[in-house]
């Protein structure tokens, strides 16, 4: 199953503007179009998710801390 794109303006300009070469196979065109996609979003968008699923580094921290202030309270179970 493919990664779904969350900047979906900026993967279909990647699509637009691709020029595939002679001979390239399918997995070629994908890669090179997947590379410059999330070259793209990390140059535009450092913050931003690049794929549907995907969380940032902020994201997680503060998944982790609603996580430990809930556990804490008793209402979700502490895991190790």
């Amino acid at each position: 199953m493919d990664k779904k794109p969350l900047q979906v303006s900026i993967y279909q300009d990647v699509i637009d503007e691709y020029q595939a070469k002679a001979g390239e196979t399918y997995d070629e065109v994908k890669n090179s179009i997947t590379a410059e996609y999330e070259r793209r979003v990390k140059a535009y968008l450092p913050n931003a998710g690049i794929w549907e699923g995907d969380a940032t580094q902020e994201q997680l921290k503060n998944r982790e801390a609603f996580k430990k202030k809930y556990q804490d309270r008793g209402k979700l179970p502490k895991t190790n």
